[in-house]
C-alpha cells in the first residue's frame, strides 16, 4: 500500500498487510478476515506462512465480540445514489456518454440507475437497484420502470468492494464492454479514447457552473448471485401501446430484454461515487454481510427459527431495544418466506397492540359529555315492582343519550364504531342509596340522602348513528342506567338513583343536535353550560378477526408443496416466475355454454374467455359501478350449473360486511332462482340457534301517547337501528341462515326430528341439563348443520364466519369456486 493511503472503513485488511505490489486495490471481503483459504487463493503469489493468524486468544475473542455487536443497530438504508450497473461484464444497454462520464449522476439522458443498501434489525440484507428513464429528472416521483433486489443472503461469495482509480485504464475497461445500442436521439456509447470520468458539480442541474475535476471517489461493488435469486419487478406503463415517450421505450425495451436473458451465475458490478460516511459505516458491514444473523431471530425464538410454525400466540414481540429506530419501510414484495411470515403475523399483532393502546389512551382521557334524558324510560310505580324489585319505582330514568364531541381528532379517532358496545364512567355524580328490600320493605324511601359508591359505576352503552339529516361533530351513544349493586338474591336489581345534569330533546332532531354541538365549542357564549358532565369511556378489543388472519398465514405455510394453493402462495411472495394455468372451461363446462349464449357481454365476455387457460386465482379490478360484482354473480351461476358429482358446483362468497353478504344473496337469486343460497353466521351462533337458545330481540323503547313528538322520533330512530343490528347478527332472523335450513331438514327427517325434539324438551324441562345430554344435543346439531351446508349451492359469509365454518369446527368442504371481495381475501 502506498504511503498516505487509508484502507476502506479505517480497518487494515490482510491484503493490505501482505501486498507487495504498488497497486491500490482495496477490498472489503469477509475472506480477508474470516477465511484464510480464500485469502490464500486471492493472494496466490504470497507465501502461505505469511497467512498464519498470530493474534492472541484475547484478541480473537475481542474480534468475535466486535463481529456480534457490529450488527447491533436499529436498521438503516443508504440513500439512493446514481450508479452504473453491469451484468456479466457488460453494462446495461441505454446509458448515454454523459451518464457514463459522471458515473451515473444526474442530470442524465438515456438509462438512469440508482442503488442503495439495506441491512439491520427487521431488515432483509439486500442491494436494491432502481432503473429509470429520462423523464425521471422532471417528474415529482422517479419514473422507474424496474426494481431489482439482490438478497445478500443469496450471494455465492462475500461482496467485494474496490476502489476505481481514474488514472488506471485497466480498472475502467470493464465499463466499455457494452454492445452498441441504437437509441433514438442519443449519441453512440463512449469509447476508451473519449471516456474521461469527471467530478460532478455541486449543483446537479447546472453542471457547467463549476469546473470539472478528476474523479477519485469511485468504488465498484462486485456480487455473484444466481439468476433465479435475483428479484426483478417490471412496472407497467412503458409498453408501445401505452403511449409512453419513444425515448423511454427505446431505453426500456433493450434493458428488459437483457434482464430476461440472465441465467446461471451472474457477475454483477456496480460503479458509484462514495462518501466518507459510506466507507465508515457500510464498508465494514459489507465485509461481514454473509455472517449477519437472521433479522427475525428474536421474533422466531419461540419456534426455534422455523417460520412455518409461527402462530399468533407464539409470535415473540421484540423488546423496545430490539426495535428499529425508524418504522420498517413498506415493501411491494417479500424477499424470504421468513420475512413474509413475520411481517404478516407481526402486523396483525402490532395492530392489536395499537388498538389496545388506543383504548388505554381513551380510558385515561376526560371527555365532556352532554346527557340527554329519555323521558320514555322513567321508572314509574307499578303494582308488580315490590315482587320484582323489592322496592317501588320512583321515576328514575333507565335510559339516556350521551353526546360526545368528536372535534378533538386525537381522541375521537379512538372511539368505537357505530354499533359497538362501550362503557362510561362519570365523575362528580351523586348517588342516593336504596334501602335493603328484605329488611326495610315498609320503610319510607330516602331520596335526599347522597352517597358515593366505593367503586366507579360503569354505564353500559352502545354507539348509535345520528338521526337522518343530522350534520354535527358529535358521537351519539345509547346508555343504560347502571343497576344497584349489591342487591339481595331473588330480586331484580333496580337502576341506581342519581342526580345527573341533563336536558330534554326539543325541536327537530337535526337542529337539536346541531345546536347541541355548539356547547362543546370554546367560542360558545350562550347560557351557562350546566349540562356538561365529565367522564371517561372504555371498551374491549375483539381479537377474533386478528387470530383468524394470523392463522391463515400459518395454514398457508403448511400446505402441501405440490398443491396449487401452495404454489400460488409461494408465487405471491415476490411475484417471480409463472404460475401453472388452470382449465376453467374443463372444470366448469357450463361456462363456455353461457359465453356462447350471451350471458357475458362486452368486457365481461373478454374476461370470461380468458379463463380458458388461466391461473387458479384471477383478480378482477375496476372502479365503483364497473360490474365486478355482476361478473362474479354470473361466474357463480356458471359454476353452480356445472355440478360434477354430488358435491360439485358449490360456491363460497366471502365479503367483509354483513350487508355485503345480504346484497350478494339477493343479487345471486336473480341469476340463479333455482339454487339454494344460504348465509352462514359465526358458527357458535348457528349452533345455539339450532339448540333453541335464541337471542331475544332488543326491547323497543315505549312510545306512549303521553310522550311528546320529539321523544317518539328519537325512540323510533333507536328502535329501527337496534332491530336492524339484531337482524344482521341473528341467524334466527335470517330465512336463508344455515340453522334455519337445518331445521327444515330435521322437520323432514323423522329420526332427526324425534331425537332433536326429545333433547330440546329435556333441556327445557331442566334448569341445567346434564353434560351427556348437552353433548349429545350439540353433536346432533353439528351433524344437522353440516348436512345443511352440503345441501346448499352457494354460501355467503364474512371472513370470520367462513374460517369458523371451514376450520374451527372441523367441517371440510369441497368448494370448487370461492369469491373474495376486496379486503376479505386473506
Amino acid at each position: 500500500m502506498r504511503a498516505g493511503s487509508q484502507p476502506l472503513g479505517g480497518v487494515m485488511s490482510a491484503a493490505d498487510a501482505l501486498a507487495t505490489s504498488n497497486e491500490e486495490i482495496l477490498e472489503l471481503s469477509a475472506a480477508h478476515w474470516d477465511d484464510q483459504c480464500a485469502v490464500k487463493d486471492y493472494l496466490s503469489d504470497q507465501d502461505s506462512s505469511d497467512l498464519i493468524d498470530l493474534r492472541s486468544d484475547t484478541e480473537i475473542e475481542a474480534q468475535n465480540e466486535e463481529d456480534e455487536s457490529l450488527f447491533d443497530f436499529p436498521g438503516h438504508f443508504t440513500s439512493w445514489d446514481g450508479c452504473l450497473i453491469a451484468f456479466n461484464g457488460s453494462l446495461l444497454p441505454g446509458y448515454a456518454n454523459t451518464v457514463i462520464n459522471k458515473i451515473g449522476a444526474r442530470p442524465f439522458d438515456g438509462l438512469f440507475a440508482e442503488f442503495r443498501l439495506s441491512m439491520g434489525r427487521l431488515f432483509e440484507p439486500c442491494v436494491q437497484l432502481r432503473l429509470g428513464t429520462p423523464r425521471s429528472q422532471s417528474a415529482e416521483d422517479d419514473a422507474a420502470f424496474a426494481f431489482i433486489t439482490l438478497p445478500l443472503g443469496e450471494v455465492l461469495a462475500p461482496p467485494v468492494l474496490q476502489k476505481v482509480d481514474a488514472c488506471q485504464q485497466d480498472e475502467l475497461k470493464g465499463l466499455l464492454t457494452v454492445e452498441t445500442t441504437d437509441l433514438i436521439d442519443f449519441e453512440a456509447p463512449a469509447t476508451w479514447e473519449t471516456l474521461a470520468i469527471s467530478d460532478l458539480a455541486f449543483e446537479p442541474r447546472q453542471p457547467a457552473s463549476k469546473a470539472s475535476q478528476p474523479c477519485n471517489n469511485v468504488l465498484r461493488l462486485d456480487l455473484r448471485v444466481p439468476a433465479d435469486r435475483i428479484l426483478i419487478h417490471h412496472l407497467p406503463g412503458y409498453e408501445r401501446e401505452s403511449g409512453a415517450y419513444k425515448v423511454d421505450i427505446a431505453v426500456v425495451e433493450p434493458v428488459r430484454t437483457a434482464l430476461e436473458a440472465l441465467s446461471g451465475i451472474c457477475e454483477i458490478g456496480i460503479w458509484f461515487r462514495f462518501r466518507e460516511s459510506f466507507l465508515n459505516f457500510w464498508g465494514p458491514l459489507l465485509r461481514k454481510s454473509r455472517r449477519i444473523p437472521s433479522p427475525y431471530a428474536i421474533l422466531l425464538s419461540e419456534v426455534d427459527g422455523e417460520h412455518a410454525k409461527l402462530t399468533y400466540e407464539l409470535y415473540q414481540e421484540p423488546s423496545p431495544e430490539a426495535r428499529p429506530r425508524f418504522p420498517v419501510e413498506a415493501v411491494p414484495f417479500f424477499i424470504t418466506p421468513a420475512q413474509r411470515t413475520v411481517s404478516l403475523i407481526g402486523s396483525v399483532v402490532e395492530e392489536q397492540k395499537m388498538l389496545q393502546e388506543h383504548v388505554i389512551t381513551l380510558a385515561k382521557t376526560t371527555l365532556e359529555i352532554i346527557v340527554i334524558r329519555d323521558t320514555l324510560s322513567r321508572w314509574l310505580p307499578n303494582a308488580s315492582d315490590r315482587s320484582k324489585y323489592g322496592v317501588t319505582g320512583d321515576g328514575q330514568y333507565r335510559h339516556w343519550y350521551f353526546a360526545v364531541s368528536i372535534t378533538n381528532n386525537e381522541v375521537s379517532k379512538y372511539f368505537p364504531d357505530v354499533g359497538s358496545k362501550c362503557k362510561f364512567s362519570l365523575a362528580g355524580i351523586h348517588f342516593a342509596p336504596y334501602p335493603t328490600p328484605i329488611d326495610h320493605l315498609d320503610d319510607p324511601d330516602q331520596p335526599n340522602t347522597d352517597s358515593q359508591p366505593n367503586e366507579p359505576m360503569l354505564w353500559p352503552a352502545r354507539r348509535i348513528p345520528l338521526p337522518k339529516g343530522t350534520r354535527a361533530p358529535i358521537a351519539l351513544f345509547s346508555v343504560r342506567t347502571p343497576r344497584q349493586q349489591p342487591w339481595p338474591s331473588g330480586f331484580t336489581a333496580p337502576p341506581i338513583r342519581c342526580k345527573l345534569p341533563s336536558c330534554d330533546v326539543s325541536g327537530p332532531l337535526p337542529s337539536f343536535f346541531g345546536d347541541l354541538s355548539w356547547q362543546f365549542s370554546r367560542e360558545y357564549n350562550g347560557p351557562p353550560r350546566e349540562i356538561l358532565v365529565k367522564g371517561r369511556m372504555s371498551y374491549d378489543v375483539d381479537d377474533k378477526t386478528a387470530e383468524f388472519e394470523a392463522k391463515a398465514v400459518t395454514l398457508m405455510n403448511q400446505l402441501p408443496l405440490d398443491s396449487m394453493a401452495r404454489e400460488f402462495w409461494e408465487y405471491t411472495q415476490a411475484f417471480q416466475g409463472k404460475l401453472r394455468c388452470f382449465d376453467w372451461f374443463g372444470r366448469f363446462p357450463q361456462l363456455p355454454l353461457d359465453i356462447d349464449s350471451g350471458l357475458y357481454q362486452g368486457e365481461h365476455r373478454e374476461a370470461a374467455e380468458r379463463l380458458r387457460d388461466f391461473p387458479p386465482y384471477p383478480f378482477i379490478s375496476g372502479g365503483p359501478g364497473s360490474g365486478k360484482s355482476t361478473f362474479a354473480a354470473r361466474l357463480s351461476h356458471s359454476a353452480m350449473s356445472s355440478a360434477i358429482g354430488a358435491k360439485g358446483g358449490k360456491v363460497l362468497w366471502i365479503a367483509p360486511q354483513n350487508k355485503m353478504n345480504q346484497d350478494a344473496i339477493e343479487r345471486q337469486k336473480l341469476y340463479s332462482p333455482d339454487k339454494r343460497i344460504a348465509r352462514v353466521f359465526p358458527w357458535q351462533l348457528e349452533v345455539l340457534a339450532l339448540m333453541g337458545e335464541k337471542r331475544p330481540p332488543p326491547g323497543p323503547t315505549t312510545t306512549s301517547n303521553r310522550s311528546n313528538k320529539e321523544d317518539r322520533k328519537m325512540a323510533d330512530h333507536l328502535n329501527r337501528f337496534m332491530e336492524q343490528s339484531f337482524k344482521e347478527k341473528s341467524p334466527t332472523e335470517e330465512v336463508n341462515s344455515v340453522s334455519n335450513i337445518a331445521q327444515q331438514i330435521a322437520a323432514r327427517d323423522l329420526e332427526y326430528r324425534d331425537t332433536l325434539q326429545e333433547l330440546l324438551s329435556t333441556k327445557a324441562a331442566r334448569d341445567k341439563p346434564s353434560k351427556e345430554a348437552e353433548k349429545k344435543l350439540r353433536k346432533i346439531c353439528q351433524k344437522l348443520l353440516q348436512e345443511a351446508v352440503d345441501s346448499c349451492d352457494m354460501i355467503c359469509a364474512t371472513p370470520v364466519a367462513a374460517a369458523e365454518l371451514a376450520e374451527c369446527y372441523g367441517i371440510h368442504l369441497h368448494i370448487p369456486l370461492c369469491i373474495y371481495t376486496a379486503s376479505s381475501f386473506l
